[in-house]
């Protein structure tokens, strides 16, 4: 016999000898176990047309500024500030970036993702870049 089967024997005969061993243990279940912390998925903001995100644009070097968030709107809750300089868009996990380089350039990209895409937004927020997710949704 192997060394290493005879430990695997061992090993097994020693856990089936055990009191209340029953087998191979259950992995746990996380959802019933209360101690485990509870972890906020935030919401992807959500819009329907371009008009509908709520965002006021100008033409800026290398992208468009955010000139104006509606409150409330679908740019707002997806984190926009006014001053924010939108750069490409993304779509979903597709590795190909849109670069903007106009305001009617980002209403044309915006345009022509369908729904229940899910659109990046590269952006320089005071020299630092992050994305913004939102995704389009259909007209109810």
């Amino acid at each position: 016999m192997h060394r290493k089967t005879f430990l695997a024997l061992v090993v097994l005969s020693t856990l089936a000898g055990c009191e209340g061993a029953k087998g191979p243990a259950e992995a746990p279940n996380p959802a019933s176990d209360a101690s485990l912390p509870k972890v906020q998925v935030p919401e992807i903001a959500t819009f329907t047309t371009p008009e509908d995100l709520g965002l006021e644009i100008e033409a800026h070097p290398g992208g468009v500024r955010v000139t104006n968030v509606a409150k409330g709107s679908a740019a707002a809750k997806a984190g926009f500030g006014n001053g924010d300089v939108i750069t490409s868009l993304k779509q979903g996990r597709l590795p190909i970036n849109r670069d903007i380089s106009d305001p009617s350039s980002l209403e044309e990209l915006l345009k022509a993702y369908s729904p229940p895409d899910v659109i990046r937004f590269e952006v320089l927020e005071g020299g630092s870049k992050r994305q913004i997710t939102i995704r389009r949704v259909r007209v109810r």
